[in-house]
């Protein structure tokens, strides 16, 4: 049973940090310490490099659904580097506020930019100045981006109605691609999504921040593990914030975050689906016998 009751809402967690997370442990050992070197607690991964060569992965029975289904392009992307270089990534679009982490990286050098496809002329001003960005790295749409760089993923940071037409355009290329939570706004295209991915052979990410919490990990573990308590009969999620606005979330992305068609349903759909997330993963991945959504419009004069 899922009830939801809340302000509307948002969560920031950034898909990005582990992968430079993940490539810089790596990086930091010593070069004969990385040959069949296996890092059991690298964010609960199972890791396994040789050299510069990734050549095993497992990820832990306990992780979520999310993560099965795309952090093995977070391992991938561990490998496809050689040591002396950072992460090359594309981004697509510039509208999400998470992208602010992804440039605080890029300021710190710690991961490489190669372009970013954006058509909001003001916003690439902003970031252009807030962030030193050299101006080559902006191209008007995604073809042309893929066109002239050579990105090893791309990133969205886009309307999740639009998190499709980033796949679609990937995907043939064989690049793998991190979306910010939730996949889509539909069950159609949440397939189409997921048959571009196996067709293509990427790997195709879905960041929800609560995947990374260690506190979540403890809990599974207290359940699974310790049995601390009885058989999961009913979990019930409470989430939620003062609002995007009140919050100060940008004017781009408060004017799609709002959106009922590029967001895809409000504040229900925008952390509800950390909710049935999680939930999916403490019941093994079962289908529940039933869902129940209780909704209110709060604010109904600001949103």
């Amino acid at each position: 049973m899922l009830k939801y009751s809340q302000n509307y809402g948002f969560a920031v967690g950034f898909g990005s940090a582990i992968l430079v997370d993940c490539w810089q442990k790596f990086q930091s050992m010593p070069p004969n310490s990385r040959n069949s070197h296996r890092l059991h607690r690298l964010h609960g991964l199972n890791l396994q490099f040789k050299g510069n060569i990734h050549i095993m992965y497992k990820l832990p029975s306990h992780y979520p659904p999310c993560a099965k289904i795309g952090l093995g392009w977070v391992i991938l992307m561990c490998s496809l580097t050689a040591p002396a270089q950072v992460l090359n990534v594309a981004v697509a679009g510039m509208s999400h506020d998470h992208v602010h982490s992804l440039l605080q990286q890029y300021k710190k050098g710690e991961v490489n930019i190669v372009g970013i496809a954006e058509a909001d002329k003001q916003l690439i001003a902003r970031y252009t100045k807030q962030y030193q960005l050299p101006p080559a790295l902006f191209y008007k749409d995604i073809a042309t981006m893929l066109e002239r760089t050579k990105p090893d993923a791309v990133l969205a940071y886009n309307p999740i109605s639009e998190h499709i037409d980033v796949v679609e355009a990937c995907a043939p290329k064989g690049i793998s691609v991190m979306v910010e939570k939730p996949l889509a706004t539909t069950v159609k295209q949440a397939e189409r999504m997921a048959a571009l991915a196996q067709q293509y052979h990427i790997q195709l990410l879905t960041n929800y921040e609560t995947t990374w919490y260690a506190s979540n990990h403890h809990l599974y573990d207290m359940v699974k593990s310790q049995q601390a308590i009885g058989p999961i009969r009913k979990m019930v999620v409470h989430d939620g914030h003062q609002g995007p606005k009140e919050i100060n979330c940008s004017p781009e992305f408060l004017n799609w975050l709002t959106d009922p068609v590029k967001n895809g349903g409000g504040a229900i759909v925008d952390f509800g689906c950390y909710g049935a997330n999680l939930m999916t993963w403490l019941m093994d991945g079962k289908v529940p016998v039933a869902v129940t959504a209780i909704t209110r419009h709060i604010k109904p004069d600001v949103y």
